[in-house]
């Protein structure tokens, strides 16, 4: 279809002066004091599979459904969601199965809510079975049918074109999204995996809605430091927040790691990972003994690093009796095989 020739007097109508009334943007969920998603926008949360993406959605989900005035019977991870007040908040999985999905998002939000059925302004839609293409028109038919929409989630947006490498559905279909949060005043939020290999959102449909996004939130599992991670990918209508780390307590709550605890674990991880290191230099060396230069070549070859961040680790090594200079050459102080044994 052929597109009309715009005039001026069109343009003026999408210009901006200082008579141009605009209604500011309206933050629904915030982290950390962070604006992450908006009224009328689309934003986004990224990670593998196994990332912890769910557990994030869940405190979203169940934060719009709680009251106002009632007070959580979980952690919010620093995650702050302005309550639906009875407007209809909708979960659309397009990659869980249905046990999955009833345990993981549905029973897993009653279960914080604290109640035994589902709120009636809760609805949680399955579309795995069904082809993208009529994933994309339930995702237009729940528009009109819930036109006070409060929040969509979608987990597996681009489950909705062919192909995420599809540069031109992914576009019209990102597009859309955009069009329809803001023509019906709905926070979007998208659900998009990352590539194994270099953490980037997949292929086109990932990288425009990137861009096109309020906010893109990224969640982690970090299994050295045995917790969960959530960063800021992008914020656009504030300065991003710290990183979150988080894990779940025995009695299956979600819990965020309090600064001590969260250091604690930096400092753990670094040094199994170290002495991982250590390991490898010395356990083939005769006697456990290496001159400067050979160790530094090693750490180099064995980390894959530089060599000033080689001779860096080797300091550190030194520095937690790790090795010892003896005689002019590193000793390895580790009891390597048994060390290497338990590794």
């Amino acid at each position: 279809m052929a597109i009309k020739a715009y005039t001026l007097q069109d343009i003026a109508c999408f210009s901006i002066t200082h008579e141009t009334d605009i209604v500011p943007s309206e933050p629904v969920i915030t982290i950390d004091g962070s604006i992450f998603a908006i009224k009328g926008g689309v934003s986004m949360v990224t990670g593998k599979t196994g990332s912890g993406k769910t557990t994030v959605l869940r405190t979203i989900l169940t934060q719009a459904l709680c009251d106002h005035n009632k007070s959580f019977s979980f952690d919010t991870l620093n995650i702050h969601v302005q309550p639906a007040d009875g407007r209809p908040v909708i979960f659309l999985n397009t990659e869980m199965p249905n046990a999955s999905l009833k345990h993981k998002v549905h029973d897993a939000v009653l279960w914080d809510l604290g109640v035994d059925e589902t709120p009636e302004n809760f609805i949680v839609v399955q579309a795995i079975s069904h082809s993208f293409e009529e994933r994309r028109q339930i995702i237009r038919d729940l528009f009109q049918l819930y036109p006070d929409m409060f929040m969509l989630v979608i987990d597996g947006g681009a489950d909705t074109v062919p192909s995420v490498n599809d540069e031109i559905k992914s576009v019209e279909a990102i597009e859309e999204l955009n069009k329809l949060a803001n023509e019906f005043n709905t926070t979007v939020i998208n659900v998009v995996h990352e590539n194994k290999g270099n953490g980037l959102t997949r292929g086109h449909y990932g990288q425009h809605c990137e861009r096109k996004s309020t906010g893109v939130i990224s969640v982690r599992f970090d299994s050295s430091r045995r917790c969960f991670i959530i960063s800021a990918t992008k914020i656009r209508e504030s300065a991003p927040f710290s990183a979150i780390e988080f894990e779940f307590a025995p009695n299956g709550r979600i819990c965020q790691l309090s600064p001590a605890t969260a250091i604690q674990r930096k400092l753990e991880a670094k040094t199994d990972d170290l002495l991982c290191l250590v390991i490898d230099c010395f356990k083939d060396e005769s006697g456990h003994t290496i001159k400067e230069r050979a160790l530094v070549a090693k750490i180099m070859g064995v980390g894959k690093l530089k060599e000033t961040t080689a001779r860096r680790r080797k300091e550190e090594m030194y520095e937690r009796n790790m090795i010892a200079l003896v005689n002019g050459n590193y000793k390895c102080l580790i009891p390597i095989e048994i060390e290497a044994e338990a590794a």
